[in-house]
């Protein structure tokens, strides 16, 4: 049941794990959510969300759907697109 050890495994040889994105625009348009989600019982994974202020595209990801801190025990990186 942990999710952090869970993401950081290679994924099954049998096949593909299927998984859903739900893109939550919300009061910021510039900076919307992404959330996403394992298709079986639909479960959550891990949230995103694109940095404020940056001049690239950075996102951060945590583990947790409401706190997207970077300064979280639920961050689990950040990755530049």
């Amino acid at each position: 049941s942990d999710i952090s050890a869970f993401l950081k495994q290679p994924g099954p040889k049998v096949g593909p794990v299927q998984c859903y994105i739900v893109r939550d625009k919300g009061s910021a348009k510039m900076y919307p959510r992404y959330n996403l989600f394992l298709e079986d019982g639909k479960r959550f994974l891990l949230a995103a969300r694109k940095r404020k202020k940056q001049t690239t595209s950075n996102y951060i990801i945590s583990l947790d759907y409401e706190d997207l801190g970077r300064d979280s025990e639920k961050f689990f990186g950040k990755l530049r697109s």
